[in-house]
Order: structure tokens, then sequence, then C-alpha cells
């Protein structure tokens, strides 16, 4: 018993295919590289949760992308007029169908058209010029993947204050994330406060998180924003300890400037 290694005709016709997604996905992230202001922690850094993390991302592009690019091949194969035209509608209809029928608003799927056409042009350019379907097909999403695992956070002018209840940070810029860890027993319960006094309408964040205990459930007791007060925020929320270990408090800031104070009780 062996294993059959595909042909070369079947293997360039998948790096096609797979150059056609990497294109679709170069151009995605860019897209959401220009939406953020070019704000590198916003758009690659894992933990603000956007849409290009999102499993629709990858299973849109990689997945049903390349379904209905092999199922336009095959369906273009059987048509001998204006071939190329055909295509290109198909590719504009089956991108669009896939938001279209999960009721997302008309304008993204118009986007995913576009997306679709990309990778119909993908696909062309890997046939027209051989050598680039090998970067195509596999530099964007292991260059993805490389980003995503950078810190990309930066601090200026931070200044802190700290008891062991407490953090205190002052700045002039805040752009990224910062964890505060607290070691913590099974059955002991937390309740923190979260204060952001803000100057310059930054965006503000934060999350309470363990690699150990999974899917955490957290309490919302307070929240509160006052913009005659300095634009500032607080919040407050309690969780019940589900195991012994180290648990961050997360704080986020986006191009934030100000300061922010967390402090904790534990019972």
């Amino acid at each position: 018993m062996y294993l059959r290694m595909p042909n070369s005709k079947t293997l360039h016709y998948i790096l096609e295919k797979l150059a056609g997604a990497g294109l679709t996905l170069m151009i995605v992230i860019f897209f959401f590289l220009f939406f953020h202001g070019f704000n590198w922690y916003e758009t690659f850094s894992m933990d603000s949760h956007n849409l290009r993390w999102s499993p629709i991302t990858w299973i849109a592009i990689y997945g049903y992308g390349l379904l209905c690019s092999i199922l336009i091949d095959w369906i273009t194969s059987r048509i001998t007029n204006k071939r190329s035209l055909v295509r290109a509608f198909l590719y504009i209809g089956f991108g669009s169908l896939f938001f279209l029928i999960q009721g997302i608003h008309f304008f993204v799927a118009i986007i995913a058209a576009g997306c679709a056409l990309i990778f119909y042009l993908g696909n062309v350019l890997a046939r027209e010029f051989p050598k680039f379907k090998y970067i195509l097909a596999l530099a964007p999403p292991l260059l993805i993947l490389l980003l995503a695992n950078l810190d990309y956070t930066s601090k200026k002018d931070w200044k802190v204050i700290t008891t062991d209840t407490s953090y205190e940070a002052h700045f002039k810029l805040f752009n990224g994330k910062h964890v505060i860890p607290i070691h913590l027993l099974k059955g002991q319960k937390i309740t923190y406060t979260l204060t952001f006094p803000q100057k310059n309408g930054g965006g503000v964040g934060h999350s309470f998180q363990s690699e150990n205990s999974g899917k955490i459930k957290i309490s919302e007791l307070t929240t509160y924003s006052d913009a005659n007060q300095g634009d500032t925020s607080m919040l407050r929320r309690s969780v019940d300890i589900p195991a012994d270990g180290m648990y961050d408090i997360v704080v986020i800031g986006r191009r934030l400037k100000g300061s922010f104070k967390v402090e904790w009780e534990i019972t």
C-alpha cells in the first residue's frame, strides 16, 4: 500500500487556486489595515478580535472560494463562447451569494463580489506567470500568521503607580495591550474596577483571561461614562475563580492618551 502523489498538472492547478486565495487574502488584510488607519495592532493582533480572525474570513476565502472556483471551471469547460466573460460573472455571482444568503448587508456583498474578481485575477496571474503562483499561494497565509504573532503594543511616557491591589498608568500614548497578572485560588472571587480618564477620545477595552481555565464567566456590575468628567469611563466586573492559577486583567488602548487605573478586591 502506498500514497499516490498528485501529478504535475493537478499540482499546478491546486497552486493556481491557492494563488487566487492568497491574493484575495492580501487585499482583504490591506483593506483592514487601511480601514484602521494603518494601526498595526488593530489589524494584526489576535487580541483585537476583528473580522479577519473570524473563522468566516478564512472559510470564505479558502473554503467557499476554492470550491466555487473549481465549480466555475467545471461549468465554463462546457461553454465555447465568451468563456472568460461568463467566468467573471460567475465569480461575481458566487462571491456575493455567500453573504446574501446569510442576510448580511448588501454593501458587504458588493465588496465580496470584488474580492471574488480578485480571486479570479489571482488565478489568471498564476497561469500567465508561473513563478508567481508559488509566491501568491504560499507567502500570504504564512506572512499573515507570522505578523499575527508579533507584539505591536506601543507606549510613550509610561508612568506607573502600583499597590498590592491596584495598578495605575499615565501616558501620552497607549496603543496595544497591557497585562496585569494576578495569582488566584479556586473558589475565590475577584471584583475589579477599571477607570479610564482619557484626553483624546481614543478607544479602550479590557478582558479577563487565563490560559489554563478556558472560557471564564464575567459578571457585569457597573458600566459608566461621563463626558463632563474629561471623557472618563468606568466599569466594574466580578469573576468566580474556577481553578488555581495565574489570571490576567488585560487592558487595551487604541491610540489612547491619558491614564487608566485598575483596582481589585479578592474575597
